[in-house]
């Protein structure tokens, strides 16, 4: 009896831990496959974090004589007040409240999103089993994206309509957006603690990376290791320089067997970055980057016929639709039934929904997170983690799209990384654990 009172004491005083958890995981879990047809692919995901969304209200008016904010959470609540003005103002209020069908980032999940990074801030509690169960998750979504691109299971290939890897996403590219999470967390705890197991999971993540043939997660790659390579200069540790050559020669023979064993799909890739970065001196073309120059057009045409509360929270496919039926006809007509429902540029997309305001606001925001940990960023081993995550994310977010499959996890990491009791249990853990 005195051992089942415990458990319940522990979990009624682990609530935020355990929600946040079982969020982390289910959010990239939950896609329906592309072939299942039973419902749209996104509405699970959507469900789920509305019930994560309730349910970390009701923690927080629980726990409401402890809530304190400070300048950022002032920045969000900002943020978020432009947001529910710009939703009374949407050119589609239904899907400005709710979200687009299939990507739900309405002024509700937006909300959602806040909602995480304050419990994630303020009363997560840091547990051993955090980081094991977060790069367990990923290695199972990545196996099972390299079971996809090598078609080694068809049936798994087939029931997500896998033309690239994209694990449970439904997407090459959402996919190379929960890597990029990962592949820097995996690598800069590497450098810090050396361990096989630590060694596998960069091996694994940074194989799910190539294979997601995406150039936003590759460009990404180069950014955040240029970070970890400063970190590693700063600190002049030889266990450090050690496990930077080890992990770059894996990394060098990881290119040479995925590419060769892809039919050389990843260095096509890498040849297209090269080419469209030379043929820039002859001038941008709209066709660059997959079209993403093209988006970015259309947005700026957007933003500037409503600069300060944008066309409403995802309403991008509605304002071409309706504003813009030129635009919209002649660029489904030229992709055979593609339609622009994402800038492919989160600030661009805040800037075209919300407003030029909102954007400013949440790129502060976003600025003071990173400040923080770039301040410790060379002489405190958990803001260098965090740093490198965060930095990757933002690269690949100028050419892709925020997705509820893995903002939340991103809004958790922020919060996380701004929790000081999180990141000084973290920290002793590291340096108990600091061996090769």
């Amino acid at each position: 009896m005195q051992g089942d009172k415990n458990v319940m004491e522990k979990l009624k005083n682990n609530f935020f831990e355990i929600i946040l958890t079982i969020m982390m995981i289910g959010a990239p879990l939950l896609g329906i496959p592309e072939k299942v047809k039973l419902t749209e692919q996104n509405i699970i995901r959507r469900d789920f974090l509305f019930i994560i969304g309730f349910f970390l209200i009701i923690l927080l008016i629980k726990r409401r004589k402890e809530l304190k904010f400070d300048k950022k959470d002032i920045l969000l609540l900002i943020f978020f007040a432009i947001g529910i003005i710009s939703t009374v103002f949407s050119i589609k209020l239904n899907k400005s409240i709710l979200g687009q069908h299939n990507r739900h980032e309405g002024i509700i999940m937006i909300g959602i999103y806040m909602l995480i990074y304050y419990s994630a801030k303020n009363f997560f509690k840091y547990y051993k089993s955090f980081v094991p169960i977060a790069l367990s998750l990923a290695s199972i979504l990545t196996i099972l994206a390299i079971i996809q691109f090598y078609d080694i299971i068809p049936i798994l290939k087939n029931m997500y309509d896998a033309k690239c890897a994209n694990a449970t996403l439904n997407n090459s590219n959402i996919f190379a957006n929960f890597i990029t999470i990962f592949v820097p967390m995996a690598f800069s705890i590497y450098i810090l603690k050396g361990e096989k197991n630590n060694l596998f999971y960069n091996i694994l993540f940074f194989t799910g990376m190539l294979i997601s043939l995406a150039r936003s997660a590759y460009l990404a790659f180069a950014v955040y290791t240029v970070f970890i390579l400063i970190y590693i200069f700063k600190n002049k540790n030889k266990e450090y320089i050690k496990r930077f050559a080890t992990l770059s020669i894996c990394f060098v023979v990881l290119c040479g067997i995925v590419n060769y064993a892809s039919n050389n799909r990843i260095s096509k890739r890498g040849e297209l970055m090269v080419k469209e970065t030379y043929s820039m001196k002859e001038g941008v073309t709209d066709k660059m980057g997959s079209s993403r120059i093209y988006y970015w057009k259309v947005m700026l045409i957007l933003i500037s016929e409503r600069p300060l509360l944008g066309y409403g929270p995802d309403t991008v496919a509605n304002a071409i639709a309706e504003v813009h039926p030129d635009i919209f006809k002649s660029f489904f007509k030229k992709t055979g039934g593609v339609i622009i429902e994402k800038a492919h540029n989160e600030w661009l997309q805040i800037a075209a929904t919300m407003g030029i305001p909102a954007m400013l606001i949440y790129t502060v925001f976003i600025f003071l997170v990173l400040k923080d940990n770039l301040k410790k960023f060379t002489k405190n081993k958990v803001s260098f983690v965090f740093s490198t995550v965060i930095i990757g994310y933002l690269v690949q977010a100028v050419f892709n799209i925020s997705v509820i499959a893995v903002a939340p996890i991103f809004w958790l990491i922020l919060g996380l990384s701004e929790n000081e009791k999180f990141k000084t249990e973290c920290l002793e853990e590291l340096n108990k654990k600091d061996t090769v």
